[in-house]
């Protein structure tokens, strides 16, 4: 809950999810390192991008 009030999200509504709840969920790394490639590097190779063609 106090992650929730440091965020300011502490009066937001329950919602039910789509996932079932007996689903197992595991580390796989592999697919940590994909979801960070997609999240971090691809916008930060988008920017240097638009930056190198600003500098051109």
């Amino acid at each position: 809950m106090e992650m929730l009030k440091k965020f300011g999200m502490d009066n937001l509504k329950l919602q039910a999810t789509l996932m079932s709840s007996s689903t197992k969920l595991d580390k796989d790394e592999e697919d940590i390192n994909l979801v960070l490639r997609d999240l971090i590097y691809k916008p930060l190779r988008e920017l240097l991008g638009t930056l190198e063609a600003l500098l051109i």
